[in-house]
């Protein structure tokens, strides 16, 4: 990032970040459930991933540990988020996420705003729901 940048190249202004107790394990996982790329890795110098990045088309989803949430149930953060991601193709996003453990929180629906939605839980415990665009599909999401 360069002098007067205001956030660096490839990242959005507004990012996803899940905590995760393994960022390593939850980065390898993302890849074979749901296709991610990895992003930047920021490691020990043991290996032991402590922040990690997973990309699909132009976004980035950030992962890191958990921090600790005084206003969460014994302050723990990791689990309980949902993110919304598009897709090509989700029948193939489908089959590859539960041959790769993924549970499913719901089977592909047809919604009222133009996208066919699938959801999965990650083994985190965050949904992960997956739209694909229905031709003539109205609205947005």
């Amino acid at each position: 990032m360069g002098v007067g940048e205001a956030k660096p190249a490839g990242m959005g202004w507004v990012n996803p970040y899940l905590p995760v107790r393994d960022v390593g394990a939850a980065m390898d996982f993302y890849a074979r459930a749901f296709g991610l790329e990895p992003g930047q890795v920021y490691a020990t110098p043991s290996g032991r991933v402590l922040y990690g990045e997973v990309r699909h088309e132009t976004g980035a989803v950030l992962l890191g540990r958990p921090t600790g949430n005084p206003a969460a149930p014994g302050g723990q953060t990791a689990g309980g988020s949902t993110l919304y991601c598009y897709t090509r193709d989700l029948d193939t996003l489908t089959r590859r996420a539960l041959a790769a453990g993924a549970l499913q929180a719901f089977p592909a629906q047809d919604e009222a705003w133009g996208d066919r939605v699938a959801g999965f839980c990650d083994p985190e415990g965050h949904v992960w729901m997956w739209a694909e665009r229905m031709a003539g599909g109205e609205g947005g999401a």
